[in-house]
């Protein structure tokens, strides 16, 4: 809640503040209030985990929830001029990628189970654990490639005509109980001499293979992750009895993109809050610019947007403007309004108001509370003949503060995930909550002296 660009409320609140002809924020405005309430959030989760301790000794929280991280086997070469080349396997650090090393195949094709004194040298092979993602992103990382890609002849044709490598897209399929690969293995098969797929990884619901690729035997179930080494129709799929899930677009890091995205997102920061365009307007610019860079490709852009928010914005926008055309607004501030003057103390306006959203929010949703709340701050501070920011930055921190109910939808992933009762998110939440609104008030009454 520290930036306007960190949660949707802020950005919520900012759009009524313009379109009510207020000042707006700049990036770093509800930092003014929500920064020392940040610091006390993070006193109270470090010297206060006695609740959390509890917790924990009851026992893991995810033993059986269903994740949907499928875990795959594949089999990389470590390439020359890899930094994992000469490194022991405590030294290699992959499992702080979340990855697990099941095996390494050596010079030779001895298998060898590793131990942490395991000695990693170059052209080696490792048969590896992890979600897909985090496999093909290790890749350029560690200077790893694909087993089955390596040996393939049209990439091996590339790389030696030093044309550049284009972008491979993977195919996710399921192993139907008809299919004839079953109980076979991919060299049996001649899965990539005669069918013109490399097989990437594989996954075996509750079972841990330990074998290269081309030896696993096949079973019905199984999910493969296939490199098609030409154009693949759904035909061949079906002739093998694979049942495609979904494309999968391979992730690479690449360096010289990492350090432009991040660039950007500096320049489209900086360019937002210091020049006259607003930031939505400086961050879409630089999205945009992505794209025409080709640091991001144009579906995938898409893809990541995420609608369900964009037409929740829209419509509390439309809830609010509503209110204001219906006269509900005017007469819901009014009301309160004059209940804050009537206090006839600006401070004491301004915790009473605080009060009234951090009720409101933990009924309703965050951004619903600030619609109907900032006009009411804002006609407020007028009554009382003050600057308004006191009372829009404490509706700000306010309407963020929902910790006692899990109406929220990060708060309803952690209440899911952790199973809790509601019961324990009020005796986590109501003391973190008394002392984030103490620490607000306070801070109120040293800032601006009211």
């Amino acid at each position: 809640m520290n930036t306007l660009i960190g949660t949707s409320t802020n950005m919520i609140i900012n759009d009524i503040l313009l379109q009510a002809g207020e000042k707006g924020f700049s990036l770093f405005t509800p930092a003014v209030l929500a920064f020392p309430v940040l610091l006390v959030g993070i006193f109270y989760l470090l010297f206060f985990p006695l609740f959390f301790k509890k917790r924990i000794k009851e026992g893991p929280l995810t033993d059986d929830l269903d994740f949907d991280v499928k875990q795959f086997i594949s089999e990389l070469t470590i390439k020359k001029g890899s930094p994992l080349a000469n490194k022991t396997v405590a030294e290699s650090e992959l499992s702080k990628e979340g990855i697990i090393l099941l095996g390494v195949v050596k010079k030779g094709f001895q298998f060898v189970y590793p131990i942490p004194q395991t000695i990693l040298r170059e052209q080696d092979r490792i048969i590896i654990q992890g979600d897909l993602k985090k496999i093909t992103r290790i890749l350029s990382k560690y200077g790893l490639e694909f087993h089955e890609r390596q040996e393939a002849s049209i990439q091996s044709e590339e790389r030696e005509n030093g044309v550049k490598e284009k972008q491979i897209n993977l195919i996710e399929a399921v192993v139907a109980a008809r299919s004839p690969l079953i109980n076979r293995t991919p060299l049996e098969t001649g899965l990539r001499t005669r069918y013109n797929l490399s097989l990437i990884a594989i996954n075996r619901l509750g079972e841990v293979v330990r074998e290269q690729l081309k030896n696993i035997r096949i079973k019905a179930g199984d999910i493969l992750i296939l490199q098609p080494l030409t154009e693949t129709n759904l035909s061949l799929l079906e002739e093998l009895g694979l049942v495609p899930l979904r494309p999968i677009e391979e992730e690479r890091y690449n360096p010289l993109s990492a350090r432009i995205s991040v660039l950007i997102f500096i320049a489209a920061i900086i360019w937002g809050t210091l020049g006259s365009f607003p930031i939505s307007f400086t961050c879409f610019l630089g999205a945009v610019l992505t794209i025409v860079l080709r640091i991001v490709p144009p579906a995938s852009a898409l893809r990541q947007i995420d609608w369900n928010v964009l037409v929740f914005i829209g419509a509390i926008i439309s809830l609010g403007e509503g209110m204001q055309r219906s006269g509900l607004a005017d007469t819901l501030s009014s009301f309160l309004t004059s209940s804050l003057v009537q206090s006839q103390s600006p401070f004491l306006g301004v915790v009473i108001l605080y009060l009234a959203t951090v009720v409101l929010t933990q009924l309703i949703s965050n951004q619903a509370a600030a619609a109907i709340m900032v006009p009411v701050a804002v006609k407020a501070a007028a009554a009382f003949s003050v600057t308004a920011d006191p009372f829009i930055l404490s509706v700000t921190v306010a309407a963020s503060s929902c910790f006692l109910a899990p109406f929220e939808p990060a708060l309803m992933l952690t209440f899911a995930a952790g199973k809790y009762s509601i019961r324990e998110f009020l005796a986590a939440g109501l003391p973190l909550l008394i002392l984030t609104s103490v620490t607000c008030c306070v801070a109120v009454k040293v800032i601006w002296g009211l």
